[in-house]
């Protein structure tokens, strides 16, 4: 029987799920975001014992699933909003008095990515984890400051 006949007499279920499986999730690299500001992190600078909020995002309906690594906890993230470009996720972490180092394991199909304080890696790179010190606070002064070495 010809290919084309056999595809012709398929159910339309059969058909769509025979989409399904052969479509591939564009990856959106240039989406993705966090740092440590008091949007993505909050509060920014916590306190020792605090609960902390940090979000996470990605290009609207880009990944499957957002997973936080912090410290050695998988927590994964829920998307809690999107407006008309992207996705937010978001988890809670609670503090101790000791600094904590984090990261976010980002699923796209198949595939499997990694978001650190220098951006999109392909494998985890602990020198460039995300860090929260409990209890450190900057100067007023310095904050929003540009400094130079000579």
């Amino acid at each position: 029987m010809d290919l084309d006949v056999r595809f012709h007499n398929m159910s339309k279920a059969m058909k769509t799920q025979l989409y399904m499986e052969n479509l591939t999730t564009i990856f959106n690299p240039q989406a993705l975001f966090c740092d440590g500001t008091s949007f993505y992190r909050y509060p920014a600078e916590p306190d020792v014992n605090d609960r902390v909020r940090l979000r996470f995002r990605s290009a609207r309906e880009n990944l499957d699933q957002v997973v936080l690594v912090f410290n050695e906890q998988r927590i994964e993230m829920e998307k809690i909003f999107n407006d008309r470009l992207f996705d937010y996720y978001e988890a809670y972490v609670q503090l101790g008095s000791r600094q904590v180092y984090y990261y976010f394991e980002l699923h796209c199909g198949q595939r499997v990515f990694y978001y650190n304080s220098v951006g999109l890696c392909s494998s985890v790179e602990e020198y460039y984890h995300f860090t929260m010190t409990p209890g450190f606070t900057t100067p007023d002064w310095a904050k929003g400051a540009v400094f130079y070495q000579i």
